[in-house]
């Protein structure tokens, strides 16, 4: 994408190109010390890696189901990739027979990354937008470094990933999405198709190109 970037734009080489993480990723290292728990050198742990920490957390809670443990996991992603709080979450599925022993599994994780300074993928994305939200310095910093923005596959975006672009772009407002409602196939992971008409809603400026 960059390599035909530059065939095709003057200063091509000055765009940044990259996904929603990789970015988040490269922001963070240079703010982290930020975010309370964590330093610049913090360490991105692979799914191996957060895989050894569940076995051990399931083994302390004694959980052996493996359906449970499926759910534990996908809850957990839930949570960060809805830009939601535990509290939240676990108000909304109160009625869940499991959800307490969930929430301990939650903040057992939660307290595993921060000691080892360590971010998961989900992460990432969860944690710049907390900074970028909190902190309006760090805000402006990053909107006076980039004034246009563009995002390929809209579709396919989850609600994290919309509040990041929403809220860099706010200030320019500069933002063109290419997407399509009938290409959503990603909803299993989480993606919002409901992000394309919220975008509409969120910037009532935008001109539709089809």
């Amino acid at each position: 994408m960059k390599d035909r970037i530059c065939k095709v734009a003057p200063n091509g080489d000055m765009v940044t190109v990259s996904t929603f993480h990789s970015f988040c990723a490269r922001m963070l290292r240079t703010y982290a010390s930020f975010i309370q728990g964590y330093k610049e050198n913090f360490t991105i742990f692979s799914d191996t890696d957060t895989s050894k920490i569940f076995k051990d957390i399931f083994k302390q809670l004694n959980i052996d189901d493996e359906t449970t443990k499926c759910n534990f996991k996908h809850n957990l992603s839930t949570i960060k990739n809805e830009n939601m709080t535990l509290n939240e979450f676990v108000k909304i599925y109160s009625y869940d027979k499991d959800i307490d022993v969930f929430a301990k599994f939650f903040t057992m994780y939660e307290d595993e990354l921060k000691k080892n300074n360590a971010m998961d993928f989900d992460d990432l994305l969860i944690n710049f937008y907390k900074l970028i939200s909190t902190n309006q310095e760090i805000l402006d910093s990053i909107q006076n470094k980039f004034t246009y923005f563009s995002v390929d596959e809209f579709q396919d975006t989850n609600r994290l990933q919309y509040d990041i672009v929403k809220l860099l772009a706010s200030k320019t407002r500069n933002i063109l999405i290419v997407g399509d409602e009938d290409q959503s196939i990603y909803g299993w992971r989480g993606a919002n198709i409901e992000n394309i008409f919220n975008f509409q809603r969120d910037f009532p400026e935008v001109k539709v190109l089809k």
